[in-house]
């Protein structure tokens, strides 16, 4: 009975993503025309001190005073706060009534995502007759606006609907081995929409056995959800064989329980590794984040000494060519040897990029060349863990368990 009325309630919107990833394969009928959403352009974004920051596009329907989440675009960096998206397109299907809200929204990683602004498009009916007409525009930029203010503006454009290549976004396991692959990029090409199918899995099966009665799974339902995932989206479940070992790489409150987004960022890792481990090493996938920029090495810092060299890269010391009293630690990690996915690599470098604390040494910079990253680090000259221990033992300190936790404390 909830999956007939689940589908009725999807039935009397209008809207069916590209591929139809985010409605879980359910048919809402023919889509009357395709948006392509391409860039934005946003003021200041108040609480936001970056001129970069990450943005994505939520794609809602309002019916009858209702808004529903259907799609959403990728995230990408807004550089200079002008986003912009490449084959961002949604498949529409007019009601009567029925609007199409655009919400940009900043991600952070703390805190809730910071809504930027929003558009309402209201002349739906008039877009459809148009395009009906095999006729493709793009009208002007459309003024986005939060609380009655200008924030910004969308530019977008519509077009009749293309055929998809992976049906209702899931994967068949009988296609062909190159097939299957290519689809298998192509879905999670939209990791966006691909987290909002993951959310609605989890919530379906998780237990209000959390803190203050929060969704939450233990590594059992874990591996049940895998099942479930396997099923809808047509991958095989040794995708997830090990998620129950997983679960503890993921587990930081210390409950014993994953809650959604610890969930959701699993599963989401696990997806990315499978998707190496078939289509291997490609040029594609050895370019990390937009958002790390590419530079040599060379044109910014002249190499002093090595300090250390390990089976993922090695540690330098280095100076600064355009401030000769700036001396740095370089440490250059080889994209061959990594064992994580892009994506899950990628986020760890932007995350210890915006990392600030008094007794963490300081990222300054990361950005990286062909085949390496290279992570410019504040140097610290008193030695690492090892040496403090020696230093307390000449002291006549004799490190124990209290000593340890008290040099942890500080970090």
């Amino acid at each position: 009975l909830a999956q007939i009325a689940l589908m009725r309630r999807w039935a009397s919107t209008f809207a069916q993503p590209r591929d139809a990833r985010a409605t879980q394969g359910l048919v809402v009928g023919m889509a009357n025309f395709e948006i392509t959403i391409h860039s934005g352009r946003l003021r200041s974004i108040v609480g936001i001190e970056e001129t970069s920051p990450d943005v994505y596009v939520q794609l809602i329907c309002r019916l009858d005073g209702k808004d529903t989440e259907f799609a959403r675009t990728s995230t990408c960096q807004g550089s200079d706060l002008v986003p912009q998206w490449e084959g961002a397109r949604f498949a529409m299907q007019v009601s009567d009534g029925a609007s199409l809200v655009l919400r940009m929204y900043c991600e952070r990683s703390l805190r809730a995502d910071l809504l930027c602004g929003e558009v309402t498009i209201d002349n739906l009916p008039e877009i459809a007759a148009r395009v009906e007409k095999n006729e493709s525009f793009t009208p002007p930029e459309y003024t986005m606006k939060k609380r009655r203010s200008k924030r910004g503006s969308l530019l977008c454009s519509f077009g009749p609907v293309a055929e998809p290549s992976v049906s209702e976004g899931v994967l068949s396991r009988f296609l062909p081995a190159d097939e299957f692959k290519a689809g298998l990029a192509q879905l999670l090409d939209r990791p966006g929409d691909l987290k909002e199918r993951v959310r609605r899995r989890f919530r379906e099966n998780a237990d209000t056995i959390g803190r203050d009665g929060l969704l939450a799974m233990r590594p059992d339902d874990c591996s049940s959800l895998g099942m479930v995932l396997s099923q809808k989206l047509g991958v095989p479940v040794e995708t997830f064989g090990e998620i129950s070992q997983m679960f503890y790489r993921f587990e930081v409150s210390g409950e014993d329980l994953l809650y959604e987004d610890e969930v959701v960022l699993m599963v989401m890792t696990m997806l990315f590794s499978y998707r190496d481990s078939l289509l291997g090493p490609t040029a594609e996938l050895q370019q990390l984040a937009c958002s790390i920029r590419t530079i040599q090495l060379s044109e910014r810092y002249d190499i002093i000494q090595q300090l250390g060299r390990g089976g993922e890269g090695e540690v330098n010391l280095a100076r600064n060519k355009s401030n000769k009293d700036e001396v740095v630690v370089v440490k250059t990690i080889a994209k061959a040897n990594r064992t994580e996915s892009v994506e899950t690599t990628s986020r760890e470098f932007e995350l210890l990029r915006k990392l600030r604390h008094p007794q963490i040494a300081r990222v300054f910079d990361i950005f990286q060349d062909s085949t390496r990253v290279h992570i410019i680090q504040e140097f610290y000259s008193g030695g690492d863990l090892s040496k403090a221990v020696e230093t307390a033992k000449r002291a006549g300190s004799m490190p124990n368990e209290r000593w340890l936790i008290n040099v942890f404390r500080q970090v």
